[in-house]
């Protein structure tokens, strides 16, 4: 039976690393990047969000009239 307990022992310690490891690779991962977009520009697919570079939110919207979308101000 020690070989049994030294399996588990080793099992123990495997499985705490892979769970400790797991854990500071998803608390370490980048958030995801935000698209940079351009006030008025012309954009792609209707409804799509973005940011400015000074970080103020735009979406893709196309107004009455208008036949294709630019990135606004919500």
């Amino acid at each position: 039976m020690p070989n049994l307990a030294l399996r588990r022992r080793a099992l123990s310690g495997l499985l705490l690393a892979v769970l400790l490891g797991a854990t500071a690779f998803v608390s370490g991962c980048p958030k995801p990047s935000s698209t940079t977009v351009k006030p008025g520009a012309y954009c792609s697919p209707e409804g799509a969000t973005g940011e400015t570079s000074s970080g103020s939110p735009m979406r893709c919207i196309a107004r009455p009239g208008e036949d294709r979308p630019r990135w606004r101000s919500p």
